[in-house]
């Protein structure tokens, strides 16, 4: 048994396939040299590689990188793009079409987004103020005063 903080733990999709291979080489024991070269690919690997990584968000617009980061539950740079956002579409589409995702293209991951965004939102009052987000049976919605 042990605790984890999934916040530190790299979704399987986003594994690059060959290492995902040699994973699954050593889990499922289909090769007998599985463990060696498994070890010897992440010595060979370093681990500056990770860190020198470039970030995906570079060519995006803020709205894209913006959701990307929601998506993914990437925190830096959460405010930067939201008010970059608010600079180059307003704040309520920022909200509505950006961070909650109006059209409900993502479903499966409203909930996440939508925690993401409310945290991101409070941590960033200023772009998004006197706006107010608040939950309602249907979804999360924002009250003007």
């Amino acid at each position: 048994l042990a605790m984890v903080n999934p916040n530190h733990i790299t979704p399987y999709a986003e594994i690059p396939d060959g290492e995902r291979e040699l994973a699954d080489d050593l889990v499922f024991n289909r090769r007998e040299d599985a463990l060696e070269r498994f070890i010897a690919h992440f010595e060979s690997k370093g681990e500056d590689e990770a860190d020198e990584a470039v970030d995906p968000t570079t060519d995006m617009e803020p709205e894209e990188a913006l959701h990307f980061r929601i998506l993914k539950r990437k925190k830096e740079g959460v405010e930067d793009d939201i008010d970059r956002s608010v600079e180059k579409i307003g704040a309520v589409p920022t909200l509505n079409d950006v961070l909650l995702d109006g059209e409900g293209k993502d479903r499966v991951a409203l909930d996440a987004i939508a925690t993401l965004a409310v945290e991101a939102a409070r941590r960033s009052q200023r772009p998004l103020s006197p706006s107010l987000l608040t939950w309602a049976p249907g979804g999360w919605t924002i009250v003007t005063p």
